[in-house]
């Protein structure tokens, strides 16, 4: 018995080792860009598998609409399935479209005055995605923790600003 409890408090001693050296790695961060409509696909997936999501754009044509116009029915059924929650700052000009979409879900809306572009940005998890559904549709996908904790403040203080 004496052998056993030395085997199994070098086995503790081991295991205490290895949980301090994957405590302290640190995610990678990576920079991904995707073009097209399989990009588009790629974001909105990851997107619906994050549980929660804030977005800043809106303020050109919703082309991504245009885009994904056989899949995004689908989208806005797994998002309100899932419940998830979500915060966008929007165009004057867009918040009708974003009112039929989003209704009967947990996603916020507020406007912004001077929102032009058709770019737009979300931060969702460790991420922060940027993506424009024009011609030729791009999606920049930014995994890095301090960058989207930033951002995410940033958001927090427009959104106290937007009506």
């Amino acid at each position: 018995l004496k052998e056993v409890d030395e085997k199994r408090a070098k086995l503790v001693n081991i295991v205490g080792e290895l949980k301090k050296i994957k405590s302290q790695q640190k995610k990678e961060n990576s920079v991904s860009v995707y073009e097209g409509k399989v990009g588009l696909k790629v974001y909105v997936r990851d997107l619906l598998d994050s549980g929660e999501f804030f977005t800043l754009g809106g303020g050109g044509k919703f082309n991504i609409l245009e885009k994904l116009k056989y899949e995004y029915p689908h989208y806005l059924e797994e998002l309100k399935k899932k419940k998830m929650k979500g915060k966008t700052i929007t165009s004057l000009g867009n918040l009708p479209l974003m009112k039929e979409l989003f209704k009967n879900s947990e996603v916020k809306l507020k406007t912004l005055e001077g929102l032009k572009s058709h770019v737009n940005f979300v931060i969702y998890q460790d991420k922060l995605t940027i993506y424009s559904a024009e011609e030729k549709p791009y999606v920049i996908v930014i995994e890095n923790e301090d960058i989207a904790v930033a951002l995410k403040g940033y958001f927090d203080n427009l959104w106290k600003l937007a009506k």
